[in-house]
């Protein structure tokens, strides 16, 4: 036994010492250590077991420090339109989505969905900031030819997505700022982040609300494309929706609506929607006196981003929003904010 062992360290050893790659003598995969034993029996697979630990730890796979291969280094998409019927900014509706590296890095992404504690929102002073839940604190971030800010939206792999104040221009965040994706479209006034198994079975999406069409946003052209007209019927989004898991909740506008979706006037609701047609579920909760700009989440709740410059908590399950949680900077002005799906 104790033969055998000494059999996989010096065979991890070998491997490392090894002619590969020429910038990297690790594996590229947990794939390729495991074919280092051609056997899946007996001692031989407490061999591979070895052999893999030594590599993982000396190449970094699974430490507290190592790279996600499709964390904040790259990110791969295959976003399409999904047969929608309608497109607005002049491209065919099924346009695929190229693949393409993120400038997102490990300063100003989210960690991964389960541990995400930060959200993001970009302020009318052209300036993006991330808002960490754990220390009730904002983070100016580089934001170099960023617009004047309107929605914002998260994937789970770390994109970031905004669109300016008068609709017309979709953004990326990049480690210095922002990169225009297309300018001259009309994007949502609410927009947000549907995860895999809501709007795709696949793929996350960007969709959101242009009146009261629930649209899809391609990430790389900027293409919107409708996916349920009418979706909100009488109802109207008065500034975001965001998901929790694969719920989604979207604030809607005072005064909008009929029967038991009517938003009562003086302050705007909460109301729950599926996040694959864009329609409303449930009753809606009014929060009076309130105006809501932005949605997020964070532990289960969510964010909610008023007017008047305070973020409080909405509990979904309770549907109570006893909570103020920060006051958002000064000069900010924030009209949507974001964060990524459980």
């Amino acid at each position: 036994m104790r033969a055998r062992v000494s059999e996989a360290t010096t065979r991890a050893e070998r491997w490392l010492a090894g002619p590969r790659v020429a910038t990297s003598p690790c594996p590229a995969s947990v794939k390729d250590i495991v074919s280092l034993s051609p056997s899946r029996s007996g001692l031989d697979l407490i061999v591979t077991l070895v052999t893999s630990s030594v590599l993982m730890s000396a190449c970094g796979f699974g430490g507290a420090g190592s790279a996600a291969p499709n964390g904040v280094d790259g990110w791969t998409a295959t976003l399409d339109a999904g047969g929608s019927d309608k497109s607005r900014n002049g491209e065919p509706a099924d346009a695929a989505v190229a693949e393409r590296p993120s400038d997102v890095t490990a300063a100003n992404a989210p960690a991964v969905a389960s541990d995400v504690v930060f959200s993001y929102a970009i302020g009318r002073n052209r300036t993006v900031y991330r808002f960490d839940l754990t220390t009730k604190s904002f983070t100016p971030l580089p934001s170099a030819g960023c617009p004047t800010g309107g929605e914002t939206a998260v994937f789970t792999d770390g994109s970031v997505y905004f669109t300016s104040s008068n609709n017309r221009g979709l953004f990326r965040l990049t480690a210095t700022g922002c990169d225009e994706i297309n300018y001259g479209g009309t994007f949502p006034i609410a927009l947000g982040t549907a995860p895999k198994g809501t709007r795709s079975d696949t793929h996350e999406a960007l969709v959101g609300y242009d009146g009261n069409d629930y649209v899809e946003v391609n990430t790389t052209t900027g293409l919107v494309s409708v996916v349920t007209a009418a979706a909100l019927g009488d109802l109207r989004p008065s500034g975001d929706v965001v998901a929790i898991g694969t719920r989604g909740f979207l604030a809607a506008a005072s005064g909008k609506g009929s029967g038991l979706l009517a938003c009562p006037t003086n302050g705007d609701c909460i109301v729950e929607v599926d996040l694959k047609t864009g329609r409303p579920l449930g009753t809606l909760t009014h929060l009076p006196g309130l105006s809501i700009e932005g949605l997020a989440r964070g532990h289960q709740q969510l964010i909610v981003y008023c007017a008047d410059g305070i973020l409080r908590s909405y509990d979904t399950a309770t549907k109570l929003f006893p909570l103020t949680i920060a006051t958002s900077p000064a000069t900010a002005s924030f009209t949507g904010a974001g964060s990524a799906p459980e």
